[in-house]
């Protein structure tokens, strides 16, 4: 009997007591998606995110191990991967059609509105402001 014919079988009765049901579990391998192979030998946006992804994670195990002495120097990394990341990606928008690059400042329009309200009532709005 397969996984779907034990599934289709009549669950209307509920088992009593100790009574055994007779439908089989089917148990799969659990195996990774296959993704695609991509040469990512001359991409700069994604060597930039990975830089970014590794300063983060430097930070995280900075906080976690309380290393205060550390911080500024780990955080100015972080930042300064981060102005990389935004520089081959500012790289390659001319690459793409013109019809495309509205969608990108649209996007980031949103999105520094949406910093400027979360900033609006706090003590960092005339840092945010500058």
């Amino acid at each position: 009997m397969d996984g779907a014919n034990a599934y289709q079988k009549d669950r209307s009765t509920p088992l009593q007591g100790n009574q055994l049901d007779d439908r089989s579990v089917v148990v799969k391998k659990l195996e990774p998606t296959p993704t695609a192979r991509l040469d990512r030998t001359h991409d700069k946006v994604y060597d930039a995110m990975t830089s970014v992804v590794r300063a983060v994670m430097l930070l995280s195990q900075g906080v976690q191990q309380a290393k205060i002495e550390n911080y500024v120097d780990i955080v100015k990394k972080v930042s300064l991967e981060l102005r990389a990341l935004l520089t081959s990606v500012n790289q390659l928008v001319p690459h793409f059609p013109s019809s495309t690059h509205r969608e990108v400042e649209m996007t980031e329009l949103v999105s520094a509105l949406k910093l400027a309200e979360r900033f609006s009532n706090t003590t960092l709005d005339n840092e945010y402001r500058k």
